[in-house]
C-alpha cells in the first residue's frame, strides 16, 4: 500500500504543475468563496489553516478572509523527533500600531538571512500579496512556520491539505502522518479538505489510521461527508 500511495501523489503533483499560475490562483479565490460560505466557517472563531506548497491549493486567498473576519487564524508547526505537531498563531498582515515586522511571504527567513520562498507570492483575495506579522522560516519540509509560535489550543475548524481526495472524505496526505495522528485525538474537531479538482480521485487506498475529513471543497465541487 505504502509504494501505491508514494506514486499516487507523484501523479496528483504532476496533475497540479500541469496547471498555469494563473490557473492555480483562480482555483485558490474559487476555494476561499466556497469554505468562507459554509456555516462551520462562519461559526468558527479559531481556524486552523496551512501555508501551501507549490503543489497544494493556495490558501493566501481564505487565510486573507479569515483574518478580515476577525478569525484567529492557526497554522501548524511540527515536531520530526516526536512525529507531533501543533498550531500556531499566524498574525494579520495588514497594518497596525502594534506590529513591527511585516514582510511578503515570498521572502522566509533561514538561518538568520532572509530568501525567497519556494514558490512566487500568490494574490490574497484583494490582488496583493499577503503579507505576515511575524518571522517566518522553513521547516524540514519547506513548509513555512512562526519563529516564535503563540500556540492555539481548541481549535473550531481545520482545513486539511492533501494530495488527493475522494467524494467519500478520503484522503492521501504527504505520508508523514502528522494530521492523521492530531485527528485521532480529536474526533469532534470539523475538517474540510481543500484541493484542485484535479486532485480528486475516484478511490484512494486506505490504512487503519488514516483520518477521513468531514468535507471536501474543490474550485467547481463541495462534498459533505458528515453534517452540520
Amino acid at each position: 500500500m505504502a509504494r501505491n500511495k508514494h506514486f499516487l501523489r507523484l501523479h496528483f503533483r504532476e496533475e497540479v504543475r500541469s496547471l498555469s499560475l494563473a490557473e492555480r490562483r483562480l482555483a485558490g479565490r474559487a476555494v476561499a468563496r466556497r469554505v468562507a460560505a459554509l456555516p462551520e466557517f462562519r461559526r468558527a472563531k479559531k481556524v486552523g489553516l496551512f501555508l501551501s506548497l507549490p503543489y497544494e491549493i493556495d490558501t493566501a486567498p481564505l487565510i486573507a478572509l479569515a483574518h478580515a473576519a476577525g478569525k484567529t487564524v492557526a497554522v501548524p508547526v511540527v515536531f520530526p523527533g516526536r512525529g507531533g505537531m501543533r498550531f500556531a498563531v499566524l498574525a494579520d498582515g495588514r497594518p497596525s500600531l502594534k506590529q513591527k515586522v511585516s514582510f511578503n511571504r515570498s521572502e522566509v527567513n533561514r538561518g538568520g538571512k532572509k530568501i525567497p520562498s519556494p514558490y512566487p507570492s500568490p494574490a490574497s483575495g484583494r490582488g496583493k500579496p499577503l503579507q505576515f506579522a511575524q518571522e517566518l522560516q522553513q521547516n524540514v519540509y519547506g513548509i513555512l512556520e512562526p519563529v516564535s509560535p503563540q500556540w492555539v489550543e481548541g481549535l473550531d475548524l481545520l482545513v486539511v491539505p492533501g494530495a488527493a481526495f475522494t467524494s467519500r472524505g478520503d484522503r492521501l496526505g504527504a505520508g508523514a502522518g502528522y494530521y492523521d495522528r492530531f485527528l485521532v485525538r480529536r474526533p469532534s474537531l470539523r475538517t474540510i479538505g481543500v484541493c484542485f479538482d484535479e486532485q480528486m480521485a475516484v478511490r484512494l487506498p486506505r490504512a487503519a489510521h488514516d483520518r477521513k475529513v468531514d468535507q471536501v471543497v474543490s474550485p467547481s465541487r463541495l462534498f459533505r461527508v458528515r453534517g452540520v
